[in-house]
């Protein structure tokens, strides 16, 4: 299983195309959308803020400390759901199986769990009786 950590969504057939092993899957999530990417920026921008005032024992440390505080409560849910999110949109695919139905909810083991055991069981067992 390769999980892509940018979305290759163009790529994701000649990837499959040029596996040999029809057992690999491939699983890349879809491009952020604006918003996500905005709040990425801010979640960048308030750990900037954090290493700047970090330690610091004054008023304005104290201010922007506790107004980063506020913004990461408000949006802390919404910075969260973008990795499940932008997988959720994604897709996953291997040869016989190109576009692969799926849910993106709880662990990673109970998203691939029953993959494994419609995908990658017979193909175990076909390669080994053959």
């Amino acid at each position: 299983m390769y999980i892509s950590s940018t979305s290759c969504l163009e790529d994701l057939d000649n990837l499959i195309k040029d596996q040999k092993d029809p057992r690999v899957m491939f699983w890349s999530p879809d491009v952020l959308t604006a918003s996500e990417q905005s709040l990425l920026v801010d979640l960048a921008a308030y750990r900037r803020m954090v290493a700047e005032y970090v330690g610091k024992d004054t008023e304005d440390a104290r201010i922007v400390l506790e107004w980063v505080k506020g913004q990461l409560s408000a949006n802390l849910g919404a910075i969260y759901r973008i990795i499940p999110d932008s997988y959720g949109r994604g897709r996953i695919a291997a040869q016989d199986h190109t576009q692969m139905a799926f849910t993106v909810q709880g662990e990673l083991s109970a998203i691939l769990t029953p993959w494994s055991l419609r995908f990658w069981i017979p193909c175990i067992f076909a390669a080994r009786w053959n």
